[in-house]
């Protein structure tokens, strides 16, 4: 038992008609469970554990702008990983286009490697960045997910679980492109869950369908993750 000293807090206890006293005395060393001992209201007082909140292994990783294949399949991947769960919160993209502006349609995919695999195509692989790197000396773990985007069509792609959502992305020009014109291809709190990659034969893919572009597009992607 590690003590850090006694904190009091004043309040109305559920049941209680009078303010009661908690007094925060120590920390468990073992369990890393917070002791509060409630003391007052005629009674004898008692202890109650409150776990503490867990922290994920949380990152994020940016494509930066490039040029998108002229009819393009899928644009940007996101593979599961081997050693750990990975929960996509949210992808965030925005697009400019040369020939003015425009209405594009995304897809969201979900794959796996039940029948065909990824083969083919020109990528570039993101650098996942933590969060929070930690305490000096006790770092967040290198992120284990692989987040690419190709700027040449895959030859094959992973097997479709199937379409989970499409959403239109309004394409600028850079003469009128402004901060706000990005827009959210997924957010876990629309679904109350996270889309959830278990190893590396999982995916989660933006697609575009094929569809052609006019003039040339350069979109660039956001992926906020955690892995547990």
């Amino acid at each position: 038992m590690s003590s850090y000293g006694n904190m009091q807090l004043r309040g109305i206890a559920k049941g209680a008609t009078t303010a009661q006293s908690v007094t925060v005395s120590s920390v468990n060393a073992d369990s890393n469970a917070l002791d509060v001992y409630i003391r007052g209201g005629g009674g004898g007082g008692g202890t109650v554990s409150i776990a503490p909140e867990t922290t994920k292994n949380t990152y994020m990783a940016c494509t930066g702008v490039f040029t998108q294949a002229t009819s393009a399949t899928d644009v940007l991947v996101i593979q599961g990983s081997s050693s750990k769960t990975v929960r996509i919160l949210q992808i965030r993209v925005e697009s400019q286009n040369t020939t003015g502006p425009g209405i594009q349609r995304w897809y969201l995919i979900k794959r796996n490697t039940s029948g065909t695999n990824y083969s083919g195509g020109t990528s570039s692989t993101a650098t996942n960045v933590p969060l929070d790197a930690g305490p000096s000396g006790t770092p967040t773990p290198a992120g284990t997910a692989t987040i690419k985007h190709y700027t040449a069509n895959p030859t094959t792609l992973a097997t479709s679980i199937g379409t989970m959502d499409s959403r239109y992305v309004a394409t600028l020009t850079a003469s009128n492109f402004t901060s706000d014109a990005d827009v959210l291809l997924l957010d876990y709190k629309l679904t109350g869950m996270a889309i959830t990659l278990r190893g590396t034969g999982e995916y989660l893919a933006v697609n575009f369908n094929g569809a052609y572009a006019v003039g040339t597009s350069t979109p660039s992607f956001t992926v906020l993750w955690t892995e547990e």
